[in-house]
């Protein structure tokens, strides 16, 4: 039933302006086949600092190895995606890009190799097959420490003098070095 304040419509002309109305109010992600499997999400992927543009949807990870994740993948349709936060040269700074696997033919063909983009490289790394973008965050995810580095007392924000451990979110490749902390 339509309140008192809504104008009830007077016409097909009136229909349409209300319809095209709502239609502006409302975004509307397409139903993408996530090609990691039959997840769904519960929300539309959006985190402090970056969300989807207009329409995109997002693809959470399926098969993720973390609860959370730190890369999160949108498609732009059925055959277009972006991963946010975008990673550039992030995958050669920890050895993913070296040998002649899946992955690093993956991280080569859209340019994630190099650190630096000009404007070719970022519409490569703009317009991603999900499921390439999928297997990239997913390989990122499993390279992902978390590891506690001691912080010196200009470090610390709220100026204790004590030194603190602080977690970093530092993305280290996984070694077999024991002087490697890991946690």
């Amino acid at each position: 039933m339509l309140s008192s304040t809504v104008p009830k419509p007077k016409g097909p002309s009136h229909q349409l302006l209300l319809g095209l109305m709502a239609l502006s109010c409302t975004v509307v992600s397409l139903a993408i086949n996530n090609p990691s499997g039959n997840c769904s999400a519960s929300t539309n992927g959006s985190r402090i600092g970056y969300s989807p543009g207009p329409g995109d949807t997002y693809l959470p990870d399926c098969k993720a190895p973390l609860l959370r994740e730190y890369w999160r993948v949108f498609a732009k349709s059925e055959g277009m995606a972006y991963v946010v936060p975008r990673p550039d040269g992030i995958a050669k700074k920890y050895g993913l890009c070296d040998g002649s696997d899946e992955l690093a033919t993956i991280l080569e063909k859209y340019a994630m190799c190099m650190e630096t983009l000009d404007r070719a490289g970022v519409d490569k790394i703009n317009n991603i097959q999900p499921a390439d973008a999928l297997t990239v965050t997913n390989a990122l995810h499993k390279n992902l420490l978390f590891k506690a580095i001691e912080a010196g007392d200009n470090d610390n924000q709220w100026g204790y003098k004590a030194k603190i451990l602080i977690l970093s979110y530092q993305l280290l490749y996984r070694s077999s070095d024991p002087k490697d902390p890991q946690i």
